[in-house]
């Protein structure tokens, strides 16, 4: 009984780790993605990890590489725009840090499965 008491205490430090882990990551996307040339090798230097050890701590944590990651909340704050301000897309890609809106929109799209234009419309007459 009490190892299995210790396994899952274990566990729940894991979990709360992995948590704040993913928090502080999230915290330096979002507060760093509208710098020129942010990606992966910025988001190492400012974690201090290495980029291996980056990209297999994200993959087990997330199931997604660093990259897919750094899109992933772009993406996620695209939508937030989206529904909250009134900015049209080219401003918000920019908001995002993408510079190309062809780019974003695919990106959004694969994301979301709709294009952004489309995303707002649902979204604001779902409301």
């Amino acid at each position: 009984m009490t190892n299995q008491k210790n396994k899952s205490s274990n566990e729940i430090r894991t979990v709360k780790h992995d948590d704040e882990f993913i928090v502080r990551i999230r915290q330096i996307i979002l507060e760093n993605m509208k710098a020129e040339g942010f990606g992966v090798r910025m988001l190492c230097k400012i974690s201090f990890m290495s980029r291996t050890q980056l990209h297999i701590k994200m993959k087990s944590i997330t199931g997604r590489s660093t990259s897919h990651y750094i899109k992933f909340v772009r993406i996620q704050k695209a939508c937030q725009l989206l529904l909250e301000t009134n900015l049209n897309i080219t401003q918000i890609a920019i908001e995002v840090g993408v510079d190309s809106l062809p780019y974003f929109s695919r990106i959004f799209r694969t994301e979301t499965g709709f294009s952004p234009h489309n995303y707002r419309g649902k979204i604001r007459s779902e409301q």
